[in-house]
C-alpha cells in the first residue's frame, strides 16, 4: 500500500510535533533530541527520514 502525502502535510505534521513534544516535562525539542542521539537533523521530520 502506497500513501501519498504533499509537503502542506509534512508542514503541518511538523508543526503538531514541535507543539505537541515540546510542551510539558519533557521537552522533547529537535535541539533536544539532537544533544541525545548527536544527530544534525533540524526538524522532527528531518530526524525520522
Amino acid at each position: 500500500m502506497s500513501v501519498n502525502v504533499d509537503n502542506w502535510q509534512l508542514l503541518e505534521l511538523e508543526r503538531t510535533l514541535t507543539k505537541e513534544l515540546g510542551e510539558g516535562d519533557l521537552e522533547v525539542t529537535p535541539e533536544n533530541l539532537k544533544k541525545v542521539f548527536a544527530h544534525t537533523a533540524d526538524s522532527f521530520l528531518g530526524l525520522v527520514r
